[in-house]
């Protein structure tokens, strides 16, 4: 007799593990609790009971419930992402308008105007909208990527910046 067979009660024949009735007689079989080897032989335990119980269907929820909390972090993240993306750019689109309005001021109050615009100048300590006071601290940049520039700004001139273009061209 292999691992994989069981003894019929009634006729004593060698039934394979998976059958529920005796192949040679018909008669149910059934593993007794109180013959131990021959719930050795078929590895299977008695105690536990086919079908549906409490612990089960427990787990199977717990299982679906975690696979769906799992999922909806991986969902959430990726827009996480994407909003920071947005939210980096219209900072940058804030920082432009800044510019643009401290550049203004300081075309009103001086004879000799700002045309063209470099980075340092609203970025640096020590960039002419800094020193004349018409932005109190230098614009920091939202993304690594992000530097300004302006051009004809004595008249309608636009600022840019190089990594996410004009304001005029995104809104």
């Amino acid at each position: 007799m292999s691992d994989e067979e069981i003894i019929c009660h009634e006729c004593g024949f060698a039934n394979d593990i998976s059958v529920i009735f005796c192949r040679m007689c018909g008669a149910q079989i059934t593993l007794d609790s109180n013959e131990p080897e021959k719930i050795l032989m078929t590895g299977q335990n008695p105690a536990v009971k086919p079908g549906f119980s409490f612990m089960r269907i427990f787990s199977g929820i717990f299982g679906v419930l975690f696979f769906l909390f799992i999922l909806d972090g991986v969902i959430t993240y990726k827009s996480l992402g994407h909003r920071r993306v947005e939210a980096r750019e219209k900072a940058c689109y804030a920082n432009m308008r800044v510019i643009l309005g401290a550049v203004e001021m300081y075309n009103m109050d001086n004879a000799d105007m700002i045309s063209t615009l470099h980075d340092r100048d609203a970025t640096s300590e020590d960039g002419a909208l800094i020193q004349g006071k018409y932005l109190r601290n230098p614009i920091s940049r939202p993304e690594t990527g992000c530097y300004y520039r302006g051009f004809n700004l004595d008249g309608t001139g636009r600022v840019e910046c190089n990594l996410h273009g004009t304001v005029e061209g995104n809104y």
